[in-house]
């Protein structure tokens, strides 16, 4: 089954996909520490993501242009130091692909901060408008509420939800604790 890629220009929000075990991701982040801080680019390049830390699993450059003619390099970064989660998080990216006939090219566990919210902004660049996001929530609470134009969503562990980053999106996270998603970036083959 092939998940139909609708256009962001269209007013479609928030998709909830369907459920992946996250068992061993959740348990091997529930220790993570240093990892956090292996690259701190994120929350020192975007203000919008001042109150999240990230530990990133796979690479492709935001700048990417579909019209340069320049083909798409992506590559990973880091793995889970633990051989189930790693190899849970290898076969959600080989069922996301298949179900959208597309490649993973970015890949990030993200933790947003307790009691912080992230504002209401657009996602920009050609390869963000071009690829498709997916939210898994690895650690999260029902105190924590993605937005997206006007859906509301208390996201739950384990599911897959695609958002139209095309649209404004925020989320808070109005608990005590930390909130942890695997964010997914997947690219339509076309361009590869």
């Amino acid at each position: 089954m092939n998940m139909p890629l609708e256009p962001k220009n269209s007013k479609w929000s928030i998709k909830k996909i369907k459920r992946y075990n996250i068992d061993a991701i959740k348990n091997a982040v529930s220790y993570f520490d240093s990892e956090w801080y292996l690259d701190t680019s994120r929350q020192e390049t975007y203000k919008t993501h001042k109150d999240t830390k990230m530990f990133q699993l796979r690479y492709m450059d935001y700048n990417w242009n579909s019209f340069s003619g320049v083909k798409p390099e992506y590559y990973d970064v880091n793995k889970i130091n633990d051989d189930l989660a790693q190899f849970q998080v290898l076969e959600i990216f080989k069922d996301l692909e298949q179900e959208y006939e597309c490649t993973v090219v970015r890949a990030e566990l993200v933790n947003m901060l307790a009691n912080t919210s992230i504002r209401p902004h657009l996602d920009g660049g050609d390869m963000l408008n071009v690829s498709r996001r997916c939210h898994i929530p690895i650690i999260t609470n029902d105190k924590v509420y993605f937005t997206v134009l006007n859906n509301t969503v208390n996201m739950e562990e384990g599911y897959c939800y695609e958002i139209n980053n095309g649209m404004l999106h925020s989320v808070k996270n109005d608990s005590d604790f930390d909130r942890v998603h695997l964010i997914i970036d997947l690219l339509p083959n076309k361009y590869l």
